[in-house]
């Protein structure tokens, strides 16, 4: 019950702690998977609505990765079940990795420069947005909306990317016909 209550307030961290010590104190009951399981998930909530995680996305992209390949087959992480707490994780995660990105996108601009490496940085975190979306997908029922938003902040990041650096390439081809 105070697990659950935990839960249901969004106070991941001590509901996961809560739901860690149901699981040991019951490993073989009834419902002793179904704590473990939750336990995880509310460590993973815990971990992915961390404010910090635009500035670094990549602990709470690995710990939501490490989750969903171990859960997948789980009863418990069905779409109708706690899938829908599974995609909600997901989108945060999502929001982050594009506000990362849009984040080293506008600090190339500001200083291009001084600051070239954080294209790249944009991009492999792009990438691991686009290798994360199926992953989060198969936890979705009919009923949930798609990951549409997600989705489309990873084309508008990478576009905005893609537009940069174009820009960058036109110059330097440009640079490279002046006379010296």
């Amino acid at each position: 019950k105070q697990a659950d209550d935990e839960y249901a307030k969004k106070d991941f961290g001590a509901a996961a702690r809560s739901y860690e010590k149901l699981a040991a104190e019951y490993p073989d009951g009834d419902n002793g998977p179904k704590y473990k399981f939750l336990a995880g998930l509310s460590a993973v909530r815990a971990t992915v609505g961390a404010a910090t995680n635009r500035d670094n996305p990549e602990p709470a992209v690995e710990k939501l990765k490490t989750f969903l390949t171990s859960q997948k087959d789980s009863p418990f992480a069905k779409p109708g079940a706690n899938g829908r707490d599974i995609i909600d994780a997901g989108k945060k995660v999502g929001e982050d990795i594009v506000g990362h990105a849009d984040d080293r996108i506008k600090g190339y601009r500001a200083d291009r420069a001084n600051k070239a490496a954080e294209l790249e940085k944009a991009e492999k975190m792009i990438a691991t947005g686009r290798s994360l979306l199926p992953l989060i997908e198969q936890f979705r029922g009919p009923e949930d909306p798609p990951l549409d938003a997600f989705r489309a902040g990873l084309d508008r990041a990478d576009a905005d990317g893609a537009d940069v650096a174009g820009r960058r390439r036109s110059r330097h081809r440009f640079d490279d016909r002046q006379p010296r």
